[in-house]
């Protein structure tokens, strides 16, 4: 299947989260954005990216940009998708950047050096590989006729030279090595006011304590955060406290993620009742929060009540494990489709949520809370919002279409709940 992009220039409103973050915030009001996907199959063709760069350095009024990259399959290289920069070329004051499967750390790109910015070269290579396994070999760049002289740096140091970043307020960045974006781009961003973090690793791993050092410093660096989402920091809670410490009390939106884990003995981390408490404190003016939380055959009460306690929040998710502990750990990632085998109600965790259950919990929270009113809940069961797939081989994970999200709302004083997706 060829990739395409999807490239949208509009004059509609723009809002922070992206298309799969579960909680919903206020739109922000730019004139004109940029929403593309570009998906490689192994037969990507880099005049896409070509493109997109063409109508950044020549559109001035362009004040958001919204990238996805996806990959499935064998591919060939993600160097493919840097950006062909040439001396002088800049990109607009961008206001908005959300990159999702982006590598910045780029800095060999065959494409960025292509003489004229001509792609004749890169759609030989990959017709070559489509009809040859050893296209390695040809992809040299003596090969290509690459002019190599004139590469400057790497690709993230041609983008933080072509751009303004002190003009940037919302910066989102999911799926990608942060290590690179924090080494180069630290002393140059500082005025945001909403950042979205989730650094690429696998579901069985956490972040490197260097990882979570420096992006306490590039958190600790910005001027007024007033919504932060973070995925995959919750067991370094300290650093978090610090992080929190010093944007708290402008914070309005918090969303603190991990993906399910499937290890027994190393569950996923989720917040205790006194680590919650910890987080109303430093957060006096949340009126949106979205946190995990792991059942264990009954409702974790402790948690509820310290839930509670957060007084401004009107806007709830909770994002609750799919499988138990007695899961088939070992078909996690296996060739065989989710329908090709029996999977035992034992397997997920409990108790289960169906429209009952989602309605009695929107009335147990609401009827508990302190301060303002309760007026959304919004639940997550399995990694809802998580791509599948990759570079390599493709492999279905065992809870692939078995993930399910419910819409709860008060509407005249009732609790209202919808399953708005999954199975």
């Amino acid at each position: 299947m060829l990739a395409f992009l999807n490239l949208l220039c509009s004059t509609s409103i723009f809002s922070f989260c992206s298309l799969n973050s579960p909680t919903p915030v206020p739109p922000s009001s730019y004139a004109e954005n940029l929403d593309v996907h570009i998906e490689n199959t192994g037969t990507y063709d880099p005049s896409e990216i070509v493109r997109l760069y063409d109508t950044l350095i020549s559109s001035s009024d362009i004040h958001s940009l919204s990238l996805k990259i996806s990959e499935y399959g064998c591919t060939v290289s993600e160097n493919l998708f840097a950006f062909p920069f040439q001396p002088g070329d800049r990109f607009p004051p961008l206001k908005i950047l959300r990159l999702k499967g982006y590598d910045f750390d780029d800095t060999n790109s065959a494409l960025r050096a292509l003489s004229e910015r001509s792609v004749s070269g890169i759609r030989g290579l990959r017709n070559h590989l489509a009809d040859e396994y050893d296209g390695w070999e040809w992809f040299r760049p003596e090969r290509l006729q690459l002019n190599w002289e004139s590469i400057k740096g790497s690709n993230l140091r041609m983008w933080r030279d072509a751009m303004d970043w002190s003009q940037l307020e919302e910066l989102e960045l999911r799926d990608l090595d942060l290590s690179t974006f924090f080494k180069e781009m630290s002393d140059q961003v500082h005025n945001l006011k909403h950042l979205s973090l989730q650094p690429r690793w696998s579901r069985s791993e956490g972040p490197e304590v260097s990882l979570v050092n420096s992006t306490e410093t590039f958190v600790q660096g910005q001027e007024h955060l007033e919504r932060l989402s973070l995925q995959g920091y919750t067991s370094y809670f300290d650093a978090l406290r610090r992080m929190l410490e010093r944007h708290g009390p402008s914070l309005r939106a918090l969303q603190l993620r991990e993906w399910e884990s499937t290890d027994i003995i190393n569950p996923r981390a989720v917040l205790s009742s006194a680590q919650l408490l910890e987080v109303k404190r430093l957060c006096p003016q949340l009126e949106r929060l979205s946190i995990d939380l792991n059942r264990n055959g009954t409702w974790p009460t402790e948690i509820f009540n310290a839930l509670s306690m957060f007084e401004g929040v009107q806007h709830l998710e909770m994002n609750l494990e799919l499988g138990s502990d007695r899961h088939v750990s070992e078909d996690n990632m296996g060739w065989e489709s989710r329908a090709q085998r029996n999977i035992s109600a034992e397997e997920f965790r409990q108790p289960s949520v169906n429209a009952e259950a989602a309605t009695w919990l929107l009335r147990t929270l609401k009827q508990h809370k302190k301060g303002a009113p309760l007026q959304n809940l919004t639940i997550t069961i399995g990694d809802w919002g998580k791509d599948t797939g990759g570079a390599g081989y493709y492999f279905l994970p065992w809870e692939t279409g078995l993930e399910e999200k419910w819409e709860c709302q008060v509407h005249n004083e009732e609790a209202i709940c919808a399953k708005v997706g999954g199975r």
